[in-house]
């Protein structure tokens, strides 16, 4: 009996001891989670930082990387030279069809810097970083976790935006508008969101008149966003939207006696503070700019801008390739939240639909954002031509999902056998981190064939475009560079029209070329044409007819003379024309 009775109390004694053993190891275990944080951390770091990287880079080239690009470099350089922007379409200039703030900003900064594709990149570059810090500003202030981990979600969903410059073709560098309209839009809407929020927590006048500060504020930058492209216009209007149903869902709550916010009111409200300073930013400009150039500035933005036919057959391929096999797990977590929330709503009866979409607006402003944004983005790629571009800004929204999906820490869960600690991590955030993971490896290794292979200029790439402008300048006659403007300004010619942006305006091809210009060919007054031989803009019948009635073709350039562009489709000069009956020995 006694050493029945020792042996029990040894046993008692070990598993305690065990027991102590077991509760240290679940407590290690339990912070494995946030070990996964810092991994997470890390990797997002080491991704923004190649980013910068590559991205400065890129702002340094001083040739085209994009064929778009050249006909925005010239429209920053009239501005630069106080030369009007919106004329009508002739032999030296034809702009694009973009709204006009990105190529003022550009050309005020060129007035400084000289010419150079470098301001305009800048402007782009700053916009990335720029939307990267807003994306964690708002993950940091929508995480419902408000642990360091709940916080790093935040990280993570600005690493994945940088990183991801590869999902969207590598425009986010460009001297093109999407990266300053996707930053525009972003800070607007969380001045509109965070200003609204801080006004219904904190109800002083005082606070009150801050709020009110700051959504005219954000109403001013959707103001800018829309005068940087089109397309800020339905974002705004989802942003008043939003506001209309926040004023009038907080006077419902607080009572009509109390609270003077009827709908009435509020749309009052919503015009007084989000309206009409919007109006003022976008409206005004756009009557100003329609009435000096003679109402050719909605020929661009509008007639031309949006003239492009819809292509529903590219949507497979958006939906398979770019949002599928690009930016899956984000969408995938996009529409389980959207759902998510449709389920918790008291439905009730559907007849009250109206009030269950306002509350749905109200309650999940970001989720309705991101989903604004991604439509634009379809909608936008599946135009004829649309390119990679138009994904910027619904990738950059989407990556606000990491924080918003991020689950919540279950504290109330009793821990009766557990350590309190493992209990804390359930399932759902391990799956949160196996989704990130894998959207990391979709990010740096893309699915997509289609997209680029390079994005790193290379020294190869300087060295002919040097030698590009060494020719040219060697020239003693007038020399058109059909895609390359630039170039001639590099060498000190004067430049002519950009092709691809003279196609355009002549609504892809079809209205007859400008007199002035038909006359110089004519004439021969050009001792050069440089084309690249691109499909759509340099083989266009009219065109392509009259240039060889008067010019032939006598050279194809060397790769060493011939930079070429990396962004899709890519061009490089090729192909030399002098004019007919012209004895000329080139090379001499």
């Amino acid at each position: 009996m006694p050493r029945f009775s020792t042996g029990m109390v040894y046993n008692s004694a070990v598993m305690g001891k065990v027991g102590m053993q077991i509760s240290k190891k679940n407590k290690d275990f339990a912070n494995f989670p946030d070990l996964g944080m810092v991994f997470f951390a890390v990797i997002s770091l080491t991704a923004s930082l190649a980013y910068l990287r590559l991205g400065l880079a890129r702002v340094a080239y001083p040739y085209a990387l994009d064929l778009v690009e050249e006909g925005m470099v010239m429209q920053a350089w009239r501005v630069a030279q106080g030369l009007p922007v919106f004329v009508p379409p002739n032999a030296e200039f034809v702009p694009q069809v973009y709204m006009p703030l990105f190529t003022w900003l550009g050309g005020l900064l060129m007035r400084l810097t000289g010419f150079g594709f470098w301001p305009l990149r800048l402007i782009s570059f700053l916009s990335v970083v720029g939307t990267a810090v807003l994306i964690f500003i708002i993950g940091w202030r929508e995480s419902c976790d408000q642990s360091i981990a709940g916080k790093t979600a935040a990280f993570v969903g600005s690493g994945l935006f940088l990183g991801g410059y590869r999902l969207v073709g590598g425009w986010y560098d460009l001297a093109r508008v999407d990266a300053l309209f996707a930053f525009l839009s972003l800070a607007g809407l969380a001045l509109v969101v965070y200003g609204r929020r801080g006004g219904t927590q904190r109800g002083t006048e005082e606070t009150q008149s801050f709020t009110e500060i700051k959504i005219m504020l954000g109403a001013v930058l959707l103001g800018l966003a829309f005068l940087t492209k089109q397309n800020g216009l339905l974002l705004a209007a989802v942003a008043g939207f939003y506001f209309f149903t926040t004023e009038s869902a907080e006077g419902a709550q607080k009572g009509l006696a109390k609270n003077k916010k009827s709908a009435s009111s509020a749309f009052i409200r919503v015009l007084k503070y989000f309206v009409a300073p919007f109006a003022v930013v976008a409206a005004v400009p756009v009557l100003v700019l329609q009435w000096g150039s003679g109402g050719w500035f909605s020929h661009y933005v509008v007639t031309i801008a949006y003239a492009s036919p819809l292509d529903l057959g590219r949507l497979r391929n958006i939906i398979v390739w770019e949002l599928g096999a690009g930016m899956a797990v984000l969408v995938g977590l996009a529409v389980f939240l959207a759902v998510l929330q449709v389920r918790r709503l008291e439905t009730g009866d559907w007849r009250f639909l109206v009030a269950i979409l306002q509350s749905l607006v109200s309650q999940n402003p970001w989720l309705v954002f991101v989903g604004t944004a991604v439509f634009i983005s379809v909608a936008g790629r599946s135009t004829v031509g649309g390119n990679l571009n138009n994904l910027l800004i619904g990738y950059a929204f989407l990556c606000l999902i990491p924080t918003l999906s991020f689950p919540r820490k279950r504290e109330s869960i009793p821990a009766q056998n557990v350590d309190t600690r493992l209990r804390g991590y359930d399932k759902r955030r391990w799956l949160w981190a196996v989704a990130m993971i894998v959207q990391f490896g979709l990010v740096t290794f893309p699915l997509n064939d289609g997209l680029p292979k390079n994005y790193r200029p290379t020294a190869e790439m300087r060295a002919a475009g040097d030698a590009l402008v060494a020719r040219v300048e060697a020239e003693p006659g007038e020399v058109w560079l059909l895609m390359h403007p630039s170039v001639a300004v590099r060498a000190g010619k004067r430049p002519y029209a950009h092709l691809q942006s003279l196609w355009h305006a002549r609504q892809r091809g079809t209205d007859p070329l400008p007199p002035d210009l038909v006359e110089l060919i004519e004439q021969q007054q050009f001792a050069q044409i440089i084309s690249d031989e691109s499909d759509f803009f340099e083989t266009e019948p009219a065109f392509l007819d009259l240039l060889l009635a008067h010019y032939e073709a006598v050279e194809t350039l060397p790769p060493e003379q011939s930079p070429p562009t990396l962004n899709d489709p890519v061009i490089r000069p090729l192909t030399l024309y002098v004019p007919r009956d012209w004895r000329l020995e080139i090379g001499d």
